[in-house]
């Protein structure tokens, strides 16, 4: 598999051309760069299967090559975004599990070898990489969008839904995917299954999953009834909780503190 590296900070560069040399000889890193024009000769000239791309330059984002990319009408590549930003917010956590993969400065091994592993499988099974405009807009929400309020779901077909986290109201078990219900009534199904979006929230207070089927945002709990397992969403709409979930979110919600942040629920 061919690579090219795209990092302006020389200490970082050395530490992930070593990595890549001691545990990874299989990955061809055909150059590097670490300013904006010298970078799009490069990956345009090279064509490489893969581009290590930090997201910021001394000169710029790198947003503006895949501009310039996308304007010449460049072939895609897989893309493995290096960024110096250590809080991860949930859209780039949803994004990381689903299309790209993104490293925390100071680069380790083991996510970096997770990365490699992920394209190389990719590179050997002929699947196309997503498209530059793609990502594109990923790159821009990890740029303008720096607080978890924010949380990108892939849908059919590879689009991306991107959607305020307080708007969600409810999501729902449909076999390998799930539904995402919206507290003003619309719905879209997501293309990962529940337990996906449970492990990606579950450092996440406001979500809570109260059934096999169904994770409530509980700031947009507005009743618990843990006689009847019912819980009451704002919008009116009533979904049920299992008999151990309902014992669980009643501890939950007792919990001082868990609601501070969480608007009105009871």
């Amino acid at each position: 598999m061919t690579a090219v590296i795209i990092e302006d900070n020389p200490l970082d560069l050395k530490l992930l051309t070593g990595l890549l040399a001691n545990h990874h000889p299989d990955v061809n890193i055909l150059g590097d760069s670490g300013n904006l024009e010298a970078s799009f000769d490069l990956i345009a000239s090279s064509r490489p299967d893969l581009v290590f791309l930090d997201i910021e330059l001394s000169d710029g984002k790198s947003f503006d090559i895949l501009k310039k990319l996308k304007l010449h009408g460049h072939p895609n590549f897989h893309c493995i975004i290096t960024t110096a930003h250590k809080s991860f917010d949930y859209t780039q956590q949803a994004i990381q599990y689903d299309a790209l993969d993104f490293i925390v400065k100071p680069i380790l091994s083991e996510p970096l070898s997770n990365a490699i592993n992920k394209a190389l499988k990719k590179v050997q099974n002929n699947i196309a990489p997503i498209d530059l405009p793609t990502i594109m807009n990923y790159m821009s929400l990890l740029t303008t969008q720096q607080s978890n309020k924010k949380i990108a779901f892939q849908v059919i077909k590879g689009a991306i839904e991107v959607i305020d986290s307080d708007m969600i109201a409810y999501m729902e078990a449909d076999d390998k995917m799930t539904i995402v219900h919206n507290i003003d009534g619309t719905r879209f199904y997501a293309s990962n299954n529940i337990g996906f979006y449970k492990k990606l929230f579950e450092n996440e207070l406001s979500f809570f999953q109260i059934a096999k089927n169904i994770i409530v945002n509980t700031k947009n709990v507005k009743r618990f009834d843990p006689y009847e397992t019912m819980v009451t969403l704002s919008n009116g709409k009533n979904v049920f909780a299992s008999r151990r979930g309902a014992q669980e979110f009643k501890k939950f919600l007792q919990e001082p503190g868990n609601l501070t942040e969480r608007g009105e629920s009871a």
